[in-house]
């Protein structure tokens, strides 16, 4: 794992530590990964703003749950359906999860990149 993915898994498992989270519906649950998820991506890109990264910023963020109509969370809803993830331990859950986001992203660019080569002139 690099250090990026280490900091994302390890932010979406900290951000499930403090709740009873396979109590929750899938749906709660996705929504709190990918808000997870987003924080800590807004947390590195502040850090990489030399101006930013001098001012003193909390330490961590209230999480906001992602809108339920956000793409992502529909990905990760359907992956859960696909495995049972409240056996799962919190941490592997979290690389479940990640996992099958890394795999979405990566079908939606290389979906791109083929409808681009149907593009006349392009």
């Amino acid at each position: 794992m690099d250090g990026s993915a280490a900091r994302y898994h390890a932010a979406v498992c900290s951000a499930l530590e403090p709740i009873a989270w396979k109590r929750l519906t899938a749906e709660m649950l996705a929504r709190r990964v990918v808000g997870a998820l987003d924080r800590q991506r807004v947390a590195d890109l502040l850090a990489e703003v030399a101006e930013v990264a001098a001012v003193s910023l909390p330490d961590e963020p209230p999480l906001e749950l992602v809108d339920r109509t956000d793409e992502r969370v529909a990905v990760l809803v359907a992956a859960m359906a696909s495995f049972q993830w409240r056996s799962l331990t919190r941490a592997g859950l979290c690389r479940q999860l990640l996992d099958a986001l890394d795999a979405w992203w990566l079908s939606r660019r290389w979906r791109a990149v083929e409808q681009s080569w149907l593009m006349p002139g392009m």
